[in-house]
């Protein structure tokens, strides 16, 4: 899993941060991605750790959690992912 997946809503510029809007759509491509990446982590071979299988529920809660695209986005982009 690579923070690279992630959608974030920053950018620098001129030494500025600056904020975009973000849309379900950008948010559910990215975490549909994610989660295929992480599929590995459920194989039956495997022990899932409770942090993996947190981050595997935050992101497909993400719709039903939070009200806004952008504050899926925000929170996706603070979440300690885990290794």
């Amino acid at each position: 899993m690579t923070v690279a997946n992630r959608v974030t809503r920053t950018f620098i510029e001129n030494g500025q941060v600056s904020y975009y809007d973000v849309t379900w759509e950008a948010i559910r491509e990215a975490r549909d991605q994610s989660l295929k990446e992480t599929d590995w982590w459920a194989l039956k071979d495997l022990t899932l750790t409770a942090k993996r299988r947190e981050y595997r529920q935050f992101l497909r809660d993400m719709p039903a959690n939070y009200e806004t695209a952008n504050e899926a986005a925000d929170a996706w982009s603070e979440y300690d992912i885990p290794e």
